[in-house]
């Protein structure tokens, strides 16, 4: 059995649902959110949580997505940095989250946050499909509610159409 065959029985051990169900969750999420600034200040949010929420960028006249979903590689006063899945190509992301739960598979469980930095992901940027995926947000520019995904929905997550990038 290949790694990504094990890769794939430990998710669904962890998520039993079916890939409906996932989403059906994630559906959910989005109608009750929560208020993102006062998660971060409450630490609730740290680095390897996986949040979707609304930005407004700096440049209108750049593209940007308006709802990114990121894994978060670092907090500070004034930016959120971040890995933009929406910015990857969809076999990629499939990949990427795999690679993602294997690094975690150590730990026998899927915690929340996971573990995952920027070091981490550093190697895979010779992808070209990976290159334009670390973005950095300006907090103020972010909305106040959003969403923590629970990280065994993530690959369910992924696989959503959520991005909305900018004309």
């Amino acid at each position: 059995m290949g790694i990504f065959s094990s890769v794939r029985n430990f998710i669904n051990k962890l998520n039993p649902f079916s890939k409906k169900d996932g989403q059906k969750v994630v559906k959910e999420l989005l109608k009750n959110p929560i208020s993102l600034a006062k998660e971060i200040r409450d630490g609730n949010i740290v680095d390897g949580s996986i949040i979707y929420f609304e930005y407004d960028a700096k440049d209108q006249n750049a593209v940007f997505d308006m709802k990114p979903l990121i894994i978060v590689f670092g907090i500070s006063r004034g930016y959120i940095l971040g890995l933009n899945f929406h910015w990857i190509p969809m076999k990629s992301r499939k990949e990427l989250v795999e690679f993602i739960i294997k690094l975690n598979i150590k730990n026998k469980k899927i915690q929340t946050p996971l573990e995952f930095t920027y070091k981490d992901f550093k190697p895979l940027l010779k992808n070209i499909a990976f290159r334009r995926a670390v973005r950095l947000y300006i907090r103020k520019r972010t909305s106040l509610n959003g969403i923590i995904i629970d990280p065994k929905y993530l690959l369910d997550v992924v696989q959503l159409r959520l991005e909305h990038f900018s004309e």
